[in-house]
């Protein structure tokens, strides 16, 4: 039985959740994050991906996905359910990496907003100065510019590698494990939000 049937089954007649301890929490975000990077890994590597992108459409879910991850990260340690609230997500990136935070905010918009809502990403417009911004994704490492992943250059284009990426997550992550263990204020953001992470609401 999963810890999520199992959690729905107490909670027929309370109405709530029991509470759960904060390593089972841990454990369950790192596993989630962990199975991405694996996941990403393997069709690199079985597929023959490379680093171009190839099977662009489950690039895109993956990359969507990491930045849901992100979302709810930032959510937990704010003490707010996860609804890509674009601030935090890129306080929490900005706090827990040394990526330039105008490649943040870019990727953010394009993996975690836009493609949720169209199934790809788009060209950024700037409506003030009418500069337009593009991307450049990479499936994996091998092969392309590490140097070069979560950058703008000149001409607005971000260049974004997904295994890359889902190391900076993870990286950020473990980060934020060590302050949630350190504080007693965030250990509480995130218990208490994390009920509302398991279970939803019907709403006919």
């Amino acid at each position: 039985m999963t810890i999520h049937r199992e959690i729905a089954q107490s909670c027929r007649g309370t109405g709530a959740p029991p509470p759960m301890p904060l390593d089972h929490i841990l454990t369950t975000l790192r596993r989630d994050l962990h199975s991405r990077q694996r996941e990403a890994t393997a069709i690199r590597e079985h597929l023959g991906v490379g680093y171009q992108p190839k099977f662009y459409m489950s690039l895109y879910a993956l990359l969507m996905a990491a930045f849901a991850q992100v979302d709810l990260f930032a959510a937990l340690r704010e003490g707010k359910q996860p609804k890509g609230n674009k601030h935090d997500m890129r306080r929490f990136l900005a706090d827990f990496t040394s990526r330039d935070p105008s490649a943040i905010a870019h990727a953010i918009q394009l993996y975690r907003h836009t493609t949720m809502h169209t199934g790809r990403p788009r060209e950024l417009v700037n409506p003030q100065s009418g500069q337009r911004r593009y991307y450049l994704l990479h499936w994996g490492r091998e092969g392309a510019d590490e140097a070069a992943h979560l950058t703008v250059d000149g001409t607005g284009k971000l260049t974004l590698n997904l295994e890359c990426l889902l190391e900076d997550v993870s990286c950020a992550f473990d980060a934020f494990a060590t302050e949630v263990r350190d504080s007693s204020r965030i250990a509480a953001n995130v218990t208490r939000v994390w009920p509302k992470v398991v279970l939803q609401v019907w709403r006919a």
